[in-house]
């Protein structure tokens, strides 16, 4: 069993070596590792988690997701007798929650049950939730995603981009297609580095992930910031490889659930860099 570990270990270090390499050479032949190397090397760096922080995975970003998948199966006169604002924001409870339990948010019963947990915070009895729940749950299997950037997206990365922040994507990516997906949405090139999960071989929340990015980029976890959507995966990995997290609580559902910063309108990372640099620069002067 230990040299089983032993080779794990080894293999996920040729991974991750063989992923920088590759990287190296796509960057290089574009001519922009050595300049962007000695512009940014020592300021700061801002990554993101991709899907539902970047771009939206079925319809206009979370607070249109739960009424999407309720249209699945009501008509417009049943919808508007619930309360789908509030609905949605007691799925989203229930889903960031169970992001501490792996074996049941990969259980068969997890979507419905978070779809019934939405359904009675819309307003149904927990009988009549389970049983639609159970409905929407097959109906939502076989829509197909369809990806969107998140509105003010891009003006984020180019702002940042403009103000010399280096930017990453840090996402546990199922499928090894990334970055044709961030460049298919046209914001790829916004990016300094994608470390996307199925590549590098590790998955948030080991800090290992970030590691990665940390190493390429050149830069302290002091120098970055990560702003994800879960706090189990985002928030937890981040904060263990010594980097500053942000919650991107799109519902505004989760309050004081975590000890974490929030954002709700992921504008709001300009305004935030902004204030950790002030930050930063007080703390400074004063030593």
């Amino acid at each position: 069993m230990s040299r089983l570990i032993i080779y794990i270990n080894v293999l996920q270090q040729v991974i991750k070596t063989i992923h920088m390499i590759v990287w190296n050479k796509i960057t290089v032949h574009g001519g922009l590792v050595h300049h962007r190397m000695e512009e940014y090397y020592g300021n700061k760096s801002s990554f993101f988690d991709a899907g539902l922080t970047l771009f939206n995975v079925y319809v206009n970003g979370k607070p249109d997701m739960f009424r999407y998948f309720c249209e699945q199966v009501f008509t417009k006169e049943e919808l508007e007798k619930l309360n789908i604002a509030e609905g949605a924001k007691r799925a989203e409870l229930h889903f960031q929650i169970s992001q501490k339990d792996k074996i049941y948010r990969h259980s068969e019963g997890f979507w419905a049950d978070n779809y019934a947990e939405g359904l009675m915070g819309a307003g149904f009895e927990k009988e009549a939730a389970y049983k639609w729940a159970a409905i929407i749950a097959e109906k939502v299997d076989c829509i197909k995603k369809e990806y969107t950037l998140i509105d003010g997206v891009v003006n984020v990365l180019s702002s940042l981009k403009k103000n010399g922040y280096m930017l990453a994507v840090v996402s546990n990516w199922k499928r090894q297609t990334l970055k044709d997906d961030l460049s298919k949405l046209g914001i790829l090139q916004y990016f300094d580095y994608v470390a996307d999960s199925s590549v590098v071989g590790y998955s948030k929340p080991n800090p290992a992930i970030f590691e990665v990015v940390l190493s390429f980029l050149g830069i302290k976890p002091s120098e970055a910031i990560h702003i994800g959507d879960l706090y189990y995966t985002d928030v937890i990995g981040a904060q263990k490889a010594g980097i500053k997290a942000v919650l991107f609580d799109e519902l505004d559902a989760l309050g004081s659930t975590f000890n974490c910063q929030r954002i709700c309108n992921i504008s709001d990372v300009l305004e935030l860099v902004e204030i950790i640099n002030e930050e930063k620069t007080e703390a400074q002067s004063d030593d």
